[in-house]
């Protein structure tokens, strides 16, 4: 079997992305991700870089999409947007070579750079209502 080409790894590694937040997506930050490509919001495009061996030696260029904590590839080359995701061919090859290893451990995809990019606060708790501007907890 031939190695897929740079587009169909990209495709084909979205697809267990994709994949891995609909299995997750009752747990954060997998569910703040979904809510913050929803529908209400504009649909965000990101530029993905995949390199390979030095993470200099850039491969191949994309634009992705997210809508609704799905991703689709959009274009092909020269990015219009920065590039958000750098990403090694070995690693696309690895999701793609085991899908369930990274759909039951989604964290091992590697997608600190999206919730960095979509503003959501990774380990951080939501201050209680009672603690901010009183002095003591009601009873």
């Amino acid at each position: 079997m031939a190695e897929p080409s740079g587009h169909t790894l990209l495709t084909q590694a979205l697809g267990v992305i994709n994949r891995a937040i609909e299995a997750h997506k009752d747990a954060s930050p997998w569910r703040e991700i979904v809510a913050r490509t929803s529908a209400a919001d504009p649909v965000r495009t990101f530029g993905v870089a995949i390199c390979e061996g030095d993470p200099r030696r850039v491969v191949d260029q994309y634009s992705i999409r997210a809508h609704e904590g799905r991703f689709e590839v959009v274009e092909h080359g020269r990015l219009e947007p920065a590039i958000d995701w750098e990403v090694s061919v070995d690693h696309l090859e690895r999701i793609v070579a085991h899908p369930d290893r990274f759909i039951d451990a989604p964290e091992l995809l590697g997608l600190g750079w999206l919730e960095d990019r979509l503003a959501i606060r990774r380990g951080a708790k939501r201050r209680s209502a009672w603690r901010i501007g009183r002095a003591r907890r009601p009873r």
